[in-house]
């Protein structure tokens, strides 16, 4: 099953279908964008973005980084080295890295990067964050006792969205998409935990479970 998000809301970030709460700060013509995410990033979701921004902005202006298994958490700077071994995707100017199940072989295992040193590395206008999927696993297994410090993880990870440099007009986070394999109840913690530190720090927040068409 194939999900398919609209990437032209993305780039707008002012359709019906995001959040209000990010500010509308005017974008230079082709500002650099900086893509952050799980596996979904890692596979169809970072595949079309690159497409996408590519085209409407040239190679040298995006710059994506996707880690399978990577929760909110692990792009903090503060937080443990999570290592990535079920496929990564690295695009830059200088660096194109897409590790992936292939033929029965495992990936290699990759550190998944920091959002702060990313930020501070690239630099740039537009940062789109694609995480909270796998932070369903944790809310399942510890329920109502887990959900304070994931709280403070989604927050802290908004705050370095916006506070780490002065180069970011608009912060972007996609939220997951509507999944079969989780509980309703846990889908709507996270969205909302996303849409709590959204709302604190100024970003935007694309809902994929509106934009979600599966495929078999």
């Amino acid at each position: 099953m194939v999900w398919l998000l609209s990437a032209t809301s993305l780039i707008l970030a002012g359709c019906s279908l995001a959040s209000p709460w990010g500010p509308k700060v005017p974008l230079s013509n082709k500002p650099r964008v900086l893509i952050v995410g799980d596996s979904l990033t890692v596979g169809g979701f970072g595949a079309s973005m690159e497409g996408i921004f590519i085209k409407g902005f040239g190679a040298d202006k995006l710059e994506v980084y996707g880690c399978c298994g990577a929760s909110v958490e692990h792009y903090l700077k503060d937080e443990p080295v999570f290592m990535c071994k079920c496929g990564y995707r690295e695009t830059t100017k200088r660096t194109k890295v897409l590790d992936n199940w292939q033929g029965g072989r495992r990936p290699r295992a990759f550190p998944t990067p920091k959002l702060a040193t990313l930020l501070n590395k690239h630099r740039p206008e537009v940062v789109i964050v694609q995480l909270g999927t796998n932070n369903f696993d944790t809310l399942l297994k510890k329920g109502a006792s887990a959900m304070a410090r994931q709280q403070e993880y989604f927050d802290r990870l908004a705050s370095e969205m916006v506070n780490t440099t002065r180069t970011v007009k608009r912060a972007i986070w996609v939220s997951p998409p509507d999944s079969t394999k989780y509980p309703a109840n846990i889908e709507k913690t996270v969205d909302n935990m996303i849409a709590s530190a959204a709302r604190k720090h100024g970003i935007y927040v694309i809902k994929s479970s509106k934009l979600t068409r599966y495929v078999v």
